[in-house]
């Protein structure tokens, strides 16, 4: 788990689901398919969950709370443990869907930073921060990616003492209108033969 206040983060997940049961009888089935990306975030909390059998949007709104709690809580623990990384603003450090990025001040990723500097610099298009260099912003990364890790197997660990209470709600809130949905779907394609 986490250094910092494990108990903050368990209180904090437990508010979100609080949350998003109290949210989950407002939830209605979206009328048209959404066309954009697909989601990121969800699939690992549902797979480490076991909940691949619900529809995405009403746990969407749970993991979207959850992913932004454990976001929050990296970040804290980014500024804890590696104080110098963000010192001179020169590294920029954050998760996004469950991957640890590290980039330079100007946008460009470790990894390009590690590659030209294998090279001995050639093709160097920007300085290479130097109050932490890349080597060591190589290893912060590998301990914030086990960091991120071991805060996602909590969070996974919380909620899943609430799954059946989430299996519970999402019968009672969620399958009614899904159900709905196909009969009327059913009586409009039966209807229109």
């Amino acid at each position: 788990m986490s250094i910092l206040r494990p108990y903050r983060l368990e209180r904090e997940l437990d508010s979100a689901f609080y949350h998003w049961l109290a949210w989950l009888p407002q939830w209605t089935p979206a009328t048209t398919r959404r066309r954009g990306n697909i989601c990121a975030q969800c699939p690992r909390f549902v797979d480490a969950l076991g909940l691949d059998e619900i529809p995405h949007g009403p746990l969407h709104g749970l993991f979207g709370a959850v992913e932004t709690l454990l976001a929050q809580q990296f970040d804290r623990e980014v500024s804890a443990q590696f104080p110098a990384l963000r010192a001179r603003g020169e590294w920029v450090v954050g998760v996004e869907a469950g991957v640890v990025r590290v980039f330079t001040s100007q946008g460009e990723s470790l990894d390009t930073v590690l590659e030209r500097a294998e090279h001995g610099g050639h093709g160097l298009l920007q300085p290479v921060p130097t109050w932490v260099n890349p080597e060591e912003a190589a290893d912060a990364r590998i301990a914030l990616i086990r960091s991120y890790w071991s805060l996602f197997e909590a969070a996974v660990a919380r909620l899943g003492v609430h799954k059946s209470l989430i299996l519970r709600a999402i019968d009672a809130h969620v399958e009614p209108k899904v159900r709905r949905l196909a009969d009327e779907l059913v009586a409009e394609v039966c209807g229109a033969a």
